[in-house]
């Protein structure tokens, strides 16, 4: 009772500040009142008013993040992540929420990874041993399924029924597929232009910057390799400290792939391979 009307009394100052000066930064603070409230709806409104008018607000951006994941619309909420850890950088609130995002998506691996990193500094966060529970749980269930990766909404099926693999898939069930593969952070469809047409990320990136990298490059390799006679370009690796960078050439793209460092690039190989068989015509 006495949080409820903590709450009613910081949604009266939040709203009277916000009446006043209708540009101020307050709507975070006071989308987040009405988010613990349960109002998920005038929350998502407020946020949504607030940041058209500060879009480069890290704070908005991570409230709206809470409020989607409430709303369980995880992708969303991902999305407004990564604009909030652009904006502000990373936190422990930011990984921490990144990691229940990863979890509801069934993204075990990841996760797993943040919450250890987390823990190693906090080993007796109960709020991080509950979240490594649940990440360990679904990791589990997906080894006794036998889960490689999955596309968004895929039925559970029995063990002996055979899986029809749908072909024509477009870009964006193409990406979801790969980044759900280990150690594979982002994915991203690149013209030869180097403009980003779709993207799939798990990871903070300058995308236009390496978009446009990325594609110079495979103009550089490509005008060269005639010169060696080792036939056309088909695809690069890229290995950094931390990532390594992956490219492959489609018909009239390219496709980019970012690897933690320790990925075993020849098991991806072979099921980056696989989904790009069902990827629709460009």
């Amino acid at each position: 009772m006495a949080e409820l009307l903590e709450l009613e009394e910081r949604i009266e100052k939040c709203r009277k500040i916000l009446s006043e000066h209708p540009d101020s930064q307050i709507f975070a603070a006071l989308a987040e009142a009405y988010r613990k409230k349960g109002e998920l709806d005038k929350s998502f409104e407020i946020c949504r008013g607030g940041l058209k008018n500060h879009p480069d607000y890290g704070a908005g951006h991570l409230i709206m993040a809470k409020v989607n994941f409430d709303r369980e619309m995880y992708s969303e909420a991902e999305k407004e992540l990564l604009l909030a850890i652009k904006a502000d950088g990373r936190t422990r609130v930011t990984e921490q929420l990144l990691a229940r995002i990863m979890v509801k998506k069934g993204e075990f691996r990841e996760a797993k990874n943040i919450v250890e990193k987390l823990l190693s500094t906090d080993k007796r966060n109960p709020t991080l041993k509950s979240l490594l529970e649940e990440v360990q749980k679904g990791l589990k269930e997906e080894k006794r399924r036998g889960v490689v990766f999955t596309l968004p909404e895929a039925p559970v099926r029995g063990e002996d029924e055979p899986v029809k693999v749908e072909k024509n898939l477009p870009f964006s069930e193409v990406l979801f597929s790969l980044t759900s593969l280990p150690n594979l952070l982002a994915a991203l469809v690149v013209g030869e232009d180097g403009l980003v047409r779709e993207n799939r990320l798990k990871i903070d990136l300058d995308q236009e910057n390496l978009g446009a990298i990325i594609a110079e490059l495979f103009r550089e390799i490509k005008a060269g390799l005639p010169r060696l006679n080792f036939g056309n370009l088909e695809q690069f690796l890229i290995e950094a400290e931390e990532f390594s960078f992956w490219t492959v050439k489609l018909k009239r793209n390219i496709l980019l792939l970012v690897c933690r460092s320790e990925a075993n690039l020849g098991y991806l190989k072979i099921r980056v391979d696989q989904i790009l068989e069902r990827l629709a015509e460009e």
